[in-house]
C-alpha cells in the first residue's frame, strides 16, 4: 500500500498541476453560499428579474434558464460573479452547476474561481482555487480549494468576452477533521467559571474536562454557572499550545440544552476580562439535546481556551470540553523540500559579505545567531518577503521556521505568513496561505501546518508593516513521499523537524 501511495505521489509530480485529484467534501461541510449576498459584472437586459446573481446561490439546481434558477450576465468583457459569504471561511471545495440549455453550456470553458477578502478588481485578483474546464451540459464542476480562505468567491471567465450564467454555485466548508496524532489538550486541566450553581462537586468547572461525555446534569459530569450577565467558563491548557479544534458536548435533559445557543469560543494568551477579549475561533449554532458541536480553529495559538455566552443573562452548562491539538505530524518518508533550494529575498541586508543571503535560511545548518552566517536577512523593508523555489510541484504537510535567537529581535517573525502556490506574481505573496507565524521566543521553531497545499514556490513574508525578515533556517516537509533526487541533481534528505 505504501508503494502505491509513493507511486501515485510520484506521477502527481511528474505530471504538475495538471493532475486531477479527488475532491471530497469532509464531514459536517456546510454550503457558506447559500442565500448569501452576490453581485455580478451585468444583468441580461432582456430578462432582468430571471438573470439576477442572487439566482445562483438560491439552493436550487435547475438547469434551465427560464426555470428563473441561473443568474446571467451581459456579454462583457471578462464576465464576473460574486457572492460574499459574509467573513472569513476556510473553503474546501467550490461546486458550480452548469446550464441544460443546448444553446449555452459551452460558455462556461475556462471560467476561474478565485477565493480571497480583498473585494479589489471584483476579487479577481484574489488567490486562484482552480479553472471549470468540463463545460458540458448541465455539468457539476467540483473545484478544489483545499482550505484556501477568504471572504469573497469570485468566479470570472478571463481573456474574453462572453456571457456568465450559473445554475447553482456551492461554496463548502473545508470542515473541520481532526489530524493524525491530535491529543486533548483540556483534558484533566485546570478550569475556572464565572460562577457555579449548586457550589458543589456536581457543578464544578473540572466537570466539563473530567473526559466523561454524559449529558445528564444530575450524574455530575457537567459545569454549571448561575444565572450570570454573560457566563463564561475557561480552561488553562498549563503552556501555549496550536489548537485544530474545540468540541463542545451540550446537556442532554430538560429544555436546558438550549441555552447553549450563540455561545462563543476564545483562543489567546490572555486573560483579561476572563479570556473573552482573546480572538475568537467560532461560535455555537447547535443546541439540539445532546449535540457535539465542533469548532474549527485551524491551528489558533493560545494557552486559555474561553467559552461565553455573550449578550445576555444565561446559564453556562458544559457536558465536556475538548480541545484537540493542530499536530503537525509528518507522514513516513517525508522529506526537506527546501534543502539547497534557490531562495531569493526583498533585500539583502547591507555590510554583510553575503552572509544574509536568502540561500542561508535553505543550506542545512541550524544555527540562530545572524554573525554565525546561517541567517537570511532583508533589509529594513516595507512588507519584506523571503521566497524558495521547490523546482517541482509538491504537496506540502508543514513549514518549519527557526527564529534568530539574538534577545533584541524575538518579535520580527510576528504576524509572518507562509504562501504555497504555483505563482511568482506579486513574488508569491498572492498564494494560498497556510498559516501565520505567532510565536515569538527567540530561537524558537515555529511549525506551521500545510494540511498537503500544493504549490511550486513557498514564500514568507511580513505583511502590513516595514521590518527586517530574518530566517534562520526554512523546511519544507513533503506531504509523503518525494523523490530521492531532482530534476536539479540535488538529493533530498529527511527533515530535522521538532
Amino acid at each position: 500500500m505504501a508503494l502505491l501511495w509513493c507511486l501515485w505521489m510520484a506521477i502527481g509530480i511528474l505530471a504538475g498541476p495538471g493532475v486531477s485529484q479527488d475532491c471530497t467534501a469532509p464531514p459536517e461541510a456546510q454550503n457558506l453560499a447559500l442565500r448569501r449576498p452576490a453581485m455580478q459584472s451585468s444583468t441580461f437586459s432582456e430578462q432582468i428579474e430571471k438573470s439576477e446573481p442572487g439566482r445562483a446561490v438560491d439552493g436550487s439546481h435547475k438547469g434551465i434558464f427560464e426555470q428563473g434558477s441561473c443568474s446571467h450576465t451581459g456579454r462583457d468583457t471578462e464576465p464576473w460573479w460574486t457572492v460574499d459569504l459574509g467573513k472569513r471561511h476556510s473553503v474546501s471545495v467550490v461546486i458550480v452547476k452548469n446550464r441544460e440549455d443546448e444553446c449555452c453550456w459551452k460558455r462556461l470553458q475556462g471560467a476561474q474561481i478565485h477565493v480571497g477578502d480583498s473585494f479589489v478588481n471584483y476579487g479577481k485578483d484574489n488567490p486562484l482555487c482552480g479553472t471549470i474546464n468540463d463545460p458540458s451540459l448541465g455539468s457539476l464542476s467540483t473545484i478544489c480549494c483545499s482550505g484556501l480562505e477568504g471572504r469573497y468567491v469570485t468566479i470570472v471567465i478571463p481573456g474574453r468576452a462572453e456571457y456568465l450564467s450559473l445554475c447553482e454555485v456551492e461554496v463548502l466548508s473545508q470542515g473541520c477533521i481532526t489530524p493524525p496524532g491530535a491529543q486533548n489538550l483540556a483534558l484533566r486541566r485546570q478550569a475556572a467559571q464565572s460562577s457555579s450553581f449548586l457550589g458543589t462537586i456536581f457543578d464544578m468547572a473540572g466537570n466539563a474536562v473530567d473526559g466523561n461525555r454524559n449529558g445528564v446534569w444530575e450524574r455530575g459530569s457537567c459545569s454549571l454557572t448561575k444565572r450570570d450577565t454573560e457566563p463564561w467558563w475557561t480552561v488553562d491548557l498549563g503552556r501555549r499550545h496550536s489548537v485544530s479544534m474545540v468540541m463542545v458536548k451540550n446537556r442532554e435533559d430538560g429544555s436546558y440544552w438550549k441555552r447553549l445557543k450563540g455561545a462563543e469560543i476564545h483562543v489567546g494568551d490572555s486573560l483579561t476580562d476572563n479570556g473573552k477579549s482573546n480572538p475568537l475561533c467560532g461560535t455555537i449554532n447547535d443546541t439540539r439535546p445532546g449535540s457535539l458541536s465542533t469548532i474549527c480553529c485551524n491551528g489558533r495559538q493560545g494557552r486559555y481556551v474561553t467559552i461565553t455566552i455573550p449578550g445576555r443573562a444565561e446559564y453556562l452548562s458544559l457536558c465536556e470540553v475538548e480541545v484537540l491539538s493542530q499536530s503537525c505530524v509528518s507522514q513516513p518518508r517525508a522529506f526537506n523540500l527546501a534543502l539547497g533550494r534557490p531562495a531569493t529575498q526583498s533585500s539583502t541586508l547591507a555590510n554583510t559579505t553575503g552572509q544574509a543571503v536568502a540561500g542561508r535560511a535553505v543550506d542545512g545548518k541550524h544555527d540562530g545567531k545572524l554573525e554565525q552566517g546561517s541567517c537570511s536577512q532583508t533589509q529594513r523593508d516595507m512588507e519584506p518577503w523571503w521566497n524558495v523555489d521547490l523546482v517541482s510541484r509538491y504537496s506540502v504537510s508543514m513549514v518549519i521556521v527557526k527564529h534568530l535567537e539574538d534577545e533584541c529581535c524575538g518579535e520580527r517573525l510576528q504576524g509572518a505568513e507562509i504562501h504555497v502556490g504555483d505563482s511568482l506574481v506579486n513574488h508569491g505573496k498572492n498564494n494560498p496561505l497556510c498559516g501565520t507565524i505567532t510565536e515569538t521566543k527567540p530561537g524558537a521553531l515555529s511549525t506551521i501546518c500545510c494540511n498537503g497545499l500544493a504549490g511550486r514556490y513557498i514564500t514568507i513574508v511580513i505583511p502590513g508593516r516595514a521590518g527586517n525578515l530574518t530566517l534562520c533556517e526554512v523546511e519544507v516537509i513533503s506531504q509523503g513521499c518525494a523523490p530521492r533526487s531532482s530534476a536539479a541533481g540535488l538529493t533530498l534528505t529527511p527533515f530535522w523537524g521538532p
